[in-house]
Parts: structure tokens; C-alpha cells; sequence
């Protein structure tokens, strides 16, 4: 989301290439090669020979050797992205709880306005009024007091 990588000398672009695949003859530029080399297009050799005539193409493929040699950098590296994605979620969904949170204390705090009104205009007795709003009667004088006219 936010296009941050945790992996040090190493970064990853998704890039979908069914049209790539389809285009007849050779890969004209770097970028394409590497392309081509990223989308294994025409197979194992191909990809040897891509990589003798770039050499940041070599560089890649030295760098996959790399990572596909050692478990542990790909397990390092899943356990960071985990992480990332278990804060980031968390932090959502706490952002959410908190927004519910803000406009249920909102209705309340709305709820004991409206009641206040009706219990000083004689309407409604303290004791009614504590009963709608879920809270005592002391808790609902208290916020009748605090609360402006």
C-alpha cells in the first residue's frame, strides 16, 4: 500500500505482461529485458542468455540465486511483511472502533442533552430520565450539571 519493501538490496514491481508475452522478437531495451527475464519469457536458456547480455539482468538473477539459496532471507522477509500487514490492520480496525466509539459517546452525550431539556423544563423526572439514559440518577445529575444550558 504504502510501497515499502523490507528487504535490503532488493525490490519488488508486479507487473502483469500477457501483452509482453504475445510481442514477437527480441527485447530492445533494459527495461525489456529485464521484463522478459522477471516474466521467464522463453524459458531457462533464454533467461541465461539475457543475463550474459545485461548485466543488471545478471545482477538480478545473482540476486534471486541469493535469495533462493537462503530460507532464511525468505523467511525473514514473510515474517516482516506479517508484521506489516497485522499493524496495519490493527491500526484500521482501531481507527474504526474509535470512530464508532466517537459517534455512540456523540449520541449519548446528544441523548442526555435532550433529556436535561426535558427534566429542567418539568417534563420528565430525574429518575425517568437516568433510567432511559442506561445510567443512576447521581450519574445523570452529574451530567446535567456538567453539561451547558
Amino acid at each position: 500500500e504504502d510501497g515499502s519493501w523490507h528487504m535490503r538490496g532488493m525490490e519488488f514491481h508486479f507487473i502483469e505482461m500477457p501483452k509482453l508475452k504475445k510481442r514477437r522478437g527480441e527485447p530492445a531495451t533494459g527495461l525489456e529485458r529485464m521484463l522478459y527475464y522477471l516474466g521467464n519469457i522463453g524459458g531457462e536458456t533464454r533467461m541465461r542468455t539475457l543475463a550474459m547480455e545485461d548485466t543488471r539482468v545478471a545482477r538480478m538473477a545473482e540476486l534471486e540465486g541469493l535469495f533462493r539459496r537462503d530460507p532464511n532471507l525468505l523467511r525473514d522477509y514473510w515474517d516482516r511483511e506479517q508484521a506489516r500487514r497485522d499493524y496495519n490492520l490493527a491500526l484500521r480496525d482501531s481507527e474504526i472502533r474509535g470512530k464508532r466509539e466517537g459517534i455512540r459517546e456523540g449520541k449519548i452525550a446528544g441523548q442526555i442533552e435532550t433529556l436535561s431539556s426535558l427534566v429542567r423544563n418539568g417534563l420528565l423526572t430525574l429518575r425517568d430520565a437516568a433510567m432511559t439514559a442506561n445510567i443512576t440518577e447521581e450519574q445523570f445529575a452529574a451530567q446535567m450539571s456538567a453539561a451547558p444550558r
